[in-house]
């Protein structure tokens, strides 16, 4: 078994494999990706012409239903031409004289109507045929169609939703005016909604629906009748997302629907058609199958290819691999330049020519790599503390294993902002108040992590934002007070980071009301600063106390550095004592901040 794979091995590592399937892996993909592109276009393009078809065909029943609203107006403005002329003493039999003179025009062209003559709070006269339903106080669409009428200016003519008639066997809608005079009255034209779903019922499919809401999204017209008169659409979600005058594709009930919406904005009403995809894109499924057959053919034609090239490319290859085995170097012999190609004659040429100078320059090379891997070790310890990461990384795992994530992703938040602060700065030294705000940023992460346990003040004397320090001065010193100082007992909360301007001196100062130090600790830390090797020794990549220390003194001299004071469970300063300087080389002499 290990055999075996091991030869499976050997086999994929061989080069004229690796071409074989670089060249099938190429040819096929582009094939594929051709191949969907055109799949895609076709769809697209498939969609956009039957979405405008369609559109146009909803365009066109948005004029017949814009037709029928336009009679429906005209009706209202005659009745009340012929009701204003003489005040009739039967309004029931002049509305029948009126209704069936004028019922004779509109039948012909398939409008059949009624008409109802309202007082405000009843009705005081029949309607012709009897249909409007009882107690029109408690109809929604009356109270809204009422409140329509108030909110237009007078001789409007305003359109209510679908209600059922008397009966609840049909619905209908009515076109509404109001009447001047002593007693304010309203004048309905009343038509069957079934003239709306005449106009598009020849264009309904097996499968789709058609249907027209108004502008508030209470359905007007639907093959549906349970849904009629309902506020079956919010208008606006509608058209943010979908769109108006606009054909898209929808998952309704696990299948794909194209959905096509024409608003009239002379009626109001918005027309919608539904289709299922699958009546629609029969072609298109033809043509997939189509383009399947002629990707297969283009796989099998890449698989003759990609033969054909890999063995023209790696036998030359070969013979050259097997040349390069004898030299191992050390004992190195020129290898054959001509191995039929000009490429690899080249390439066997600044082979002889580079082999000469590999076994120097391996030394020389491996040498420099020790050396810089060394120094960027160095250098990187030097910038960001382990202790001070493992810290931070821990505080925010135990967060995350209690379950406060939105604490534990402020952590992270600030933590990340550190870190490529920190590591972005490339210079010898910065701006005092960039190290201010990278100590801040800091304290946030620690805050995070010890909520009410720490609090902290950031004192930055403004004459002193701008002198430049040597980057991570301050936070390594924030954090042993914070874990060595704050965490030893159990009342302290308070770190103070400050700076001020003493003479020609920059003077920084780190304040906490820890447990502190004893005489004799005190004494011991103190020694331990006075030691210029401490750096050199066991603590050499740290940037603790002492480094920070000695970082000041080899920058600035012996006369500056570190000093503490500190008092058991009183608390610890420690002062920081360098020149003020504001040019980039701190180490230039300079000038005064």
């Amino acid at each position: 078994m290990v055999h075996w794979h091991k030869q499976l091995l050997r086999h994929i590592r061989c080069i004229r494999v690796q071409v074989f399937f670089a060249y099938f892996l190429v040819l096929s993909l582009s094939f594929l990706v051709l191949g969907t592109s055109v799949a895609l276009v076709t769809r697209h393009l498939l969609i956009d012409q039957i979405g405008d078809s369609r559109l146009e065909l909803l365009h066109q029943i948005s004029e017949r239903a814009n037709t029928v609203k336009t009679s429906a107006s005209t009706l209202c403005w005659l009745y009340r031409y012929e009701l204003s002329q003489d005040a009739p003493q039967d309004i029931q039999q002049t509305l029948d004289d009126q209704r069936q003179r004028f019922q004779t025009v509109f039948d012909s062209i398939g409008m059949p109507h009624d008409v109802a003559l309202l007082s405000r709070q009843e009705a005081f006269s029949a309607v012709s045929t009897g249909k409007l339903p009882a107690y029109l106080e408690d109809q929604l669409w009356y109270r809204r169609l009422l409140q329509k009428l108030l909110n237009q200016p007078p001789g409007t003519v305003c359109f209510s939703s679908s209600f059922p008639d008397e009966n609840r066997q049909h619905y209908q809608f009515a076109a509404a005016l109001l009447l001047e005079g002593d007693l304010p009255q309203m004048l309905l034209v009343i038509m069957d909604e079934q003239v709306l779903e005449r106009i598009y019922a020849s264009s309904l499919g097996n499968d789709g629906n058609i249907y027209i809401y108004d502008e508030e999204g209470f359905i007007v017209s639907h093959s549906n009748k349970k849904i009629v008169g309902k506020q079956f659409v919010d208008p606006q979600n509608m058209e943010q997302l979908y769109g108006i005058n606009n054909s898209t594709l929808i998952r309704k009930l696990g299948q794909n629907y194209l959905l096509t919406t024409c608003l009239d904005p002379a009626t109001g009403w918005t027309i919608v058609e539904e289709i299922p995809a699958k009546s629609l894109f029969g072609v298109l499924h033809q043509m997939y199958g189509t383009i399947f057959a002629i990707l297969l053919f283009c796989l099998l034609a890449s698989i003759l290819v990609a033969l054909y090239q890999s063995r023209r490319i790696s036998q030359p290859l070969i013979q050259l691999s097997k040349a390069m085995d004898a030299f191992d170097g050390q004992n190195f012999e020129p290898l054959p330049t001509d191995l039929g190609t000009q490429e690899l004659d080249a390439l066997s040429q600044s082979f002889n020519h580079m082999a000469q100078q590999i076994i120097q320059l391996m030394h020389d090379v491996t040498e420099k790599e020790r050396l810089k891997r060394i120094a960027e070790m160095n250098f990187l310890r030097a910038q960001i503390n382990p202790h001070f990461l493992y810290n931070t990384l821990f505080s925010i795992r135990c967060t995350v294993e209690i379950g406060k994530y939105d604490q534990a992703v402020e952590m992270i938040e600030a933590f990340t902002d550190l870190l490529k602060t920190t590591l972005r700065t490339t210079g010898d030294t910065i701006p005092l108040g960039e190290e201010f705000d990278n100590t801040r940023k800091y304290l946030v992460v620690q805050k995070l992590r010890y909520g009410e346990k720490i609090h902290y003040e950031m004192d930055l004397a403004p004459e002193t934002e701008e002198c430049r320090i040597p980057p991570l001065l301050l936070q390594p010193l924030v954090e042993n007070a914070i874990f060595h100082g704050l965490e030893a007992k159990d009342d302290a909360d308070m770190v103070v980071v400050a700076s001020a301007l003493e003479g020609g001196d920059l003077v920084l100062t780190i304040t906490d009301d820890g447990a502190g130090m004893d005489s004799e600790t005190l004494e011991k830390v103190n020694r331990s600063l006075l030691c210029y090797q401490n750096v050199q020794g066991k603590r050499r990549n740290s940037i603790g106390l002492a480094n920070v220390h000695n970082r000041i003194r080899l920058n600035y001299g012996d006369s500056y550095g570190v000093s503490i004071q500190s008092v058991p469970d009183i608390g610890t300063t420690i002062t920081l004592r360098l020149p003020a300087r504001w040019e980039e080389d701190s180490t230039s002499g300079g000038f005064p901040c």
